[in-house]
């Protein structure tokens, strides 16, 4: 019995089908703009350093994604350790069951509810 192997195709022209290089360029396209629009850099003042660094950080995120991943978790830890230094300088004791909003003294909770609650009850709603 004789078996032939498929043939490989290397690279496809584009004005036939749909090109090899469309489809490389349409990957590479959607997954830059992906990174892009999933990573958010620190606001610094000057414009084009805020590009730079933008850009910086998609060239990044499309060759070593999991750099990104390292960075966001350090700045989650820091920003966990910020928090745990205001609650004790402001005496709020918080157990790791404690939903966030708990954390906030009582009174803001309950003008923030009389506020909605205002709120709904003077907006009227018509078409």
């Amino acid at each position: 019995m004789n078996a032939t192997q498929p043939s490989f195709i290397s690279w496809e022209p584009e004005p036939t089908r749909r090109g090899t290089s469309n489809i490389i360029f349409t990957c590479l396209s959607t997954l830059a703009f992906c990174v892009w629009g999933s990573v958010h850099i620190d606001i610094i003042q000057s414009r084009r350093n805020a590009l730079v660094q933008r850009l910086f950080a998609l060239v990044l995120g499309l060759l070593s994604p999991e750099v990104l991943l390292v960075m966001a978790y350090s700045q989650r830890r820091l920003a966990t350790k910020l928090v745990n230094e205001a609650n004790g300088h402001f005496g709020i004791q918080v157990t790791p069951q404690m939903p966030w909003y708990r954390c906030a003294p009582p009174q803001l909770w309950s003008k923030l509810k009389a506020h909605i609650i205002l709120w709904r009850t003077k907006v009227s709603w018509s078409l």
